[in-house]
C-alpha cells in the first residue's frame, strides 16, 4: 500500500461507514514501537511508504501516517467508541503521546469559506465554579444558518462568560473545483469524521487546522525560560523567555475552591500542586503535569494567570489548560500578549522581537 491506495478509504456515500482520522501529539524516534502500545493493536505491518504503517486489530485496521514527526494521523473506518477504546487509555498512561486540544476559536476559524452545516457547543463551570451565573450549557445546532445563529446567541446581554461560544465541535462542507468536495466533522480532541469524492481535500483541511495549532503550540514553546551564559571571561549571561498570561473576562468567585479544583490532579487539567495564596491575594503555585511529568510555576489571581514555562515544557501542556478553561470556566479568556492572542484566534502570526525576560 501506498498514499495513492490511502484515498481509497475515504466513502463517499453517507450508507459507508465514516473515515476518522485522529491526530496526535507523539514524541518517538520509533513509530512503529509506539503505535504498538495503542490497545487492542495486534499487529504493525510496514508499506510500500516509510512514514506509513498498518495496524491491525480485532475490530478492524488504522493506517498511521507518521510523515509528520510530531503530528501523526491515524485514519480508520472504525466506529468512534472502537477507535476511543484504543486511542484514549494508550494517551492517559504515556507521557510521550497526548491528543490536540483545539481552542474554540481554532474551530470556528478552520477553513474559512466552507458552508457551516452544524456546531457542538458544551460549558460545565460545576466544577471550577459552581456559583457561577451559568454553571451548564450543552447545545447543537444544524442547518445552512449555523453561523449566524451562534453569533446571534453568543451576542445575548446572559451569554455570561462566553458560554454561548464554547464550541467544541463543527462540521462543514468543504468544496474547491478542482478536487471535488468532502463534508467535514471535528471536536476539539483533534478527531475528525469525513465522507466525500476527495481525500485530497480531506488531507488539507486537516492540515489547516492543524497548521494553526502547530504554531500556537511552538510559538508558546519559544517563551520557555533559560539561562544564556555570557561569552566573555568574566562569565555572566542573560535570562531568555517570557512569561505567559492569560486574562480572565470576569473574575473569579472563590479563588480557594478554584484552585483546589484546578490542581487537585483530576481530568482533563492533569495538575497536582499546593497552592498558597499571599497577603496581596497571590496564589503561587509549584506545578506538575500529570500528563509528561513536566513540572512549571504558575501564580493566579482573580483576574488572571501567569505560567512560567521552564526549559522542556511542551506547548501542548498550555493550550490543554487555555482550551479547558474556555469549556470550564471562561470562553472569554485572552493572552495579554498580542502576538499569542493572534495565534489563540486562528489567525496568522504576528512580528515579534526576541525579549530577555
Amino acid at each position: 500500500m501506498d498514499r495513492t491506495e490511502l484515498a481509497e478509504v475515504l466513502p463517499s456515500s453517507r450508507s459507508e461507514s465514516a473515515l476518522r482520522t485522529v491526530v496526535l501529539e507523539a514524541h518517538s524516534d520509533d513509530p512503529p514501537a509506539l503505535l504498538s502500545q495503542l490497545d487492542g493493536v495486534t499487529g504493525v505491518t510496514a508499506t510500500d511508504d516509510a512514514h506509513l504503517h498498518r495496524l491491525s486489530s480485532p475490530e478492524g485496521e488504522i493506517f498511521a501516517d507518521t510523515v509528520d514527526p510530531r503530528f501523526w494521523s491515524l485514519h480508520t473506518r472504525m466506529t468512534d467508541s472502537v477507535v476511543s477504546r484504543m486511542v484514549r487509555p494508550a494517551v492517559q498512561r504515556r507521557r510521550d503521546l497526548d491528543r490536540l486540544w483545539l481552542p474554540t476559536q481554532h474551530l470556528t476559524a478552520a477553513w474559512p469559506d466552507a458552508e457551516r452545516t452544524g456546531v457542538h457547543v458544551a460549558f460545565d463551570a460545576r466544577g471550577l465554579d459552581p456559583g457561577g451565573a451559568t454553571s451548564a450549557t450543552l447545545l447543537k445546532l444544524t442547518g445552512r444558518e449555523v453561523g449566524s445563529t451562534l453569533a446571534l446567541l453568543s451576542g445575548l446581554p446572559d451569554a455570561g462568560q462566553g458560554v454561548l461560544s464554547s464550541v467544541d465541535g463543527v462540521q462543514l462542507r468543504v468544496e474547491d473545483p478542482d478536487s471535488g468536495h468532502v463534508d467535514e466533522a471535528v471536536n476539539r480532541g483533534g478527531t475528525f469524521v469525513a465522507r466525500g469524492d476527495s481525500f485530497a481535500l480531506h488531507q488539507a483541511f486537516v492540515a489547516d487546522v492543524l497548521r494553526r495549532y502547530r504554531t500556537l503550540v511552538e510559538t508558546l514553546e519559544e517563551r520557555r525560560l533559560a539561562f544564556v551564559p555570557g561569552s566573555d571571561a568574566e562569565g555572566g549571561g542573560e535570562l531568555r523567555g517570557d512569561v505567559v498570561s492569560l486574562a480572565f473576562s470576569r473574575p473569579i468567585s472563590d479563588l480557594q475552591h478554584w484552585l483546589d479544583e484546578l490542581f487537585s490532579s483530576r481530568e482533563p487539567f492533569r495538575l497536582w500542586g499546593q497552592p498558597e495564596i499571599d497577603a496581596y491575594g497571590v496564589a503561587s503555585v509549584e506545578v506538575v503535569d500529570l500528563h509528561v511529568g513536566q513540572r512549571l510555576s504558575i501564580d493566579v489571581t482573580v483576574d488572571g494567570m501567569r505560567l512560567y514555562l521552564p526549559e522542556g515544557t511542551c506547548g501542548n501542556t498550555v493550550v490543554r489548560l487555555v482550551s479547558n478553561l474556555q469549556h470550564r470556566f471562561d470562553n472569554r479568556l485572552s493572552f495579554t500578549e498580542p502576538a499569542l492572542q493572534q495565534l489563540l484566534e486562528g489567525g496568522p502570526p504576528l512580528a515579534r522581537t526576541t525579549r530577555v525576560a
